[in-house]
């Protein structure tokens, strides 16, 4: 194993004095360390060691005034499923006296004379030979599970031939690898091996090691200077990543020049390790990418890539990981296929439901991006925290996973990123899945969504979809509610499904300017799609009411005085808009889209114990049309007879 430290290690009289090969043999043990201040880490190295593991978790405040402790733990009882199947003891740092330790700081293995057969010597370059035993355990186990819409024709595939280094038309079912990683600045000129950044390099060799000849990376195998190319492609990235024998996922650096560790003279960091008395400790980092030090998982085009692959072949500073829809590989931990066998349900390609449970073996969900219909708002969620470079790409680095929804069973399509069940009559129809009655969601439902804070306008899309906004994506709790996952969703609509069908009408605006009905738009999806329409514009017809935005303080919910019926009524609303961008004098208008309901309907649906929800989407006139600013709601009796204005209107 490569050490970061001599075999003779100075060490404090604390630390000579620590039995650490008893805290390893039980759980009894739990050697108390104090607060880090009383620690020496420039003088003892274990000191130094320990302090290293807790800076691997960039929220411990190294000047608490806590107490450590150091114990073991079996590791059926630790939380990451990677460690379970080992069934053997680590030893945990830890302010408390007992579970996993805090975050991402890692876990300790301590042994005498030769390591335990389980813990490999992660060396400063790669063995290829695990990395091919883990595609081949995949293979064996799952066969073609993971390995997705396998012979799906790709147009004007092309990929990188590794032996040349020149861009190729791929041949049909040609095994390929592809490629994840931050561009950074370089331009797509390169056609032959040494003038690529050190990443594609590295690639191309590790590619070769896994015994394939060609590799996709998408800014040299994707014409960048032709639109239609980009765009047709970009509708093709499920398919892409899920045809890949396995998708290179270069998980440090912050650009293509940092390279893959392990390949090619692209050292990785040594083993944090320290000899006390008889024992030599070593860490083991937990499998994760974290935010603070790794520029990939902060990407918004990344995101879809790891989630569309079926085979991911990661590359950290420390060592590489392996991870498919069923099995977990690190390099420094050599599970058996055995233990993989037991983990898998009986001569199925697929996981016993305990370690389904989860959602995830590593790093990456289980199912990929999702198999039900509902998981679209979890993923527009988790995507819309991610950084762009390029504000024009928040819809291009999310259409593979919408292709993927498109493609279940149950299909999911959208218009400008607002996700809606293919098939329902209006806007606000109700439908279900196949075989099921489960609701799946609508249009209506999907103009519910909202900032965890008010932001500001991305120009070219529009602002009734979440496009059309800088900030991180909420949706209603019963949406993304990962409890509900698995069993039916309770979308709370009104039992006479006409309530809301005659709400809200919509009419798309192409963008020669013709008008396209829901029902046209229905049955003319995939030319829409192909073709980069409809326009940003929706023509609406719905009741509209007055609104007057009422000023308060910053510590008050916004609140707007919305006239419906015989008078105004205050409500509360969360703005869409930040303050230095929300006109004060232009017209508002509250459009009434949706209903929920609350309680018991009873059978006829118009029991008193229930109670509606109207749904609202303040407007603010914008010239020629209007434009999003706030959503709100407030409660309506059901028997109220109200008389109601019905306007169209144009948003944008």
């Amino acid at each position: 194993m490569s050490y970061s430290v001599d075999e003779q290690a100075r060490l404090c009289s604390r630390c000579q004095s620590l039995d650490v090969a008893r805290v390893r043999s039980s759980t009894r043990p739990r050697l108390p360390l104090g607060p880090v201040r009383d620690w020496h880490p420039d003088e003892c190295y274990f000191c130094g060691l320990l302090v290293n593991l807790l800076s691997h978790d960039s929220s411990i405040d190294l000047t608490d005034e806590q107490p450590y402790f150091l114990f073991s733990i079996k590791t059926r009882h630790v939380h990451d499923k990677l460690f379970q199947i080992l069934d053997q003891r680590l030893i945990v740092l830890s302010t408390s006296e007992s579970g996993p330790p805090p975050g991402s700081v890692p876990y300790i293995v301590s042994h005498n004379n030769e390591p335990p057969i389980w813990l490999k010597h992660v060396q400063p370059l790669i063995d290829f030979e695990r990395a091919k035993e883990w595609l081949r355990i995949c293979t064996e186990l799952h066969g073609d599970s993971c390995s997705r819409h396998k012979g799906y024709a790709i147009e004007n595939f092309r990929l990188i031939d590794c032996s040349t280094g020149n861009v190729v038309t791929a041949n049909k079912d040609e095994p390929y690898v592809a490629l994840s990683y931050v561009w950074g600045e370089e331009k797509a000129s390169a056609r032959e091996i040494h003038a690529y950044p050190k990443t594609i390099r590295d690639a191309i060799i590790a590619t070769k090691k896994l015994g394939y000849r060609r590799l996709w990376v998408d800014k040299y195998c994707i014409d960048q200077n032709d639109n239609n190319d980009l765009h047709y492609q970009f509708q093709q990235m499920d398919i892409i990543y899920q045809q890949a024998a396995v998708t290179i996922i270069a998980g440090a650096g912050t650009n293509s020049h940092y390279g893959l560790p392990g390949v090619d003279l692209s050292f990785r960091k040594p083993t944090s390790s320290v000899v006390v008395g008889d024992e030599r400790i070593c860490a083991i980092p937990k499998p994760e990418l974290k935010r603070e030090h790794c520029r990939w998982i902060s990407r918004a085009w990344t995101y879809q890539e790891g989630l569309l692959s079926t085979r991911r072949l990661v590359f950290t500073d420390e060592q590489v990981y392996f991870e498919c829809q069923g099995c977990y590989c690190a390099e420094m931990l050599d599970v058996p296929l055995a233990s993989f066998k037991k983990m898998h349900a009986p001569d199925k390609p697929y996981l016993h439901k305990r370690y389904r449970a989860a959602g995830r073996m590593g790093l990456f969900p289980l199912n990929g991006c999702g198999v039900d219909p509902w998981d679209i708002y979890n993923r527009i969620g988790e995507y819309s925290e991610r950084s762009l470079s390029h504000e024009s790409d928040i819809l291009n680095g999310i259409l593979g996973i919408f292709r993927a929804f498109e493609r279940m069973q149950n299909t999911v399509w959208h218009v400008h990123g607002v996700p809606f069940a293919k098939a329902t009559g209006s806007p606000n129809g109700t439908s279900t899945m196949t075989n099921s009655k489960r609701a799946l969601p609508n249009f209506a439902e999907s103009l519910r969504w909202d900032l965890e804070a008010p932001s500001k306008r991305r120009r070219g899309f529009p602002s009734w979809s979440w496009t059309g906004w800088h900030g991180k994506i909420a949706w209603p709790a019963e949406y993304t509610n990962l409890d509900l996952m698995r069993t039916p969703r309770r979308i709370e609509r009104p039992r006479d499904p006409r309530v809301n069908e005659r709400a809200l009408g919509v009419t798309f605006v192409l963008t020669s300017g013709d008008a396209m009905s829901w029902g046209e738009m229905q049955t003319s999806y995939g030319w829409l799609m192909m073709h980069n329409e409809p326009s940003v514009f929706l023509d609406i017809e719905a009741i509209v009411s007055p609104v007057t935005h009422l000023p308060g303080d910053q510590k008050q919910a916004p609140a707007f005085c919305l006239y419906f019926g015989q008078g105004g009524r205050v409500i509360s609303a969360s703005m869409t808009v930040a303050d230095e961008y929300f006109n004060e004098e232009l017209d508002l208008l509250a459009i009434h889209f949706h209903r929920t309901v609350r309680g018991n309907q009873g059978r006829s649906g118009t029991s008193a114990a229930a109670t509606f929800t109207q749904h609202v989407m303040i407007v603010q006139e914008c010239g020629t049309h209007w434009e999003r600013v706030a959503i709100g709601s407030f409660d309506v009796d059901p028997k109220d007879e109200v008389h109601s204005i019905r306007r169209k209107l144009r948003l944008g």
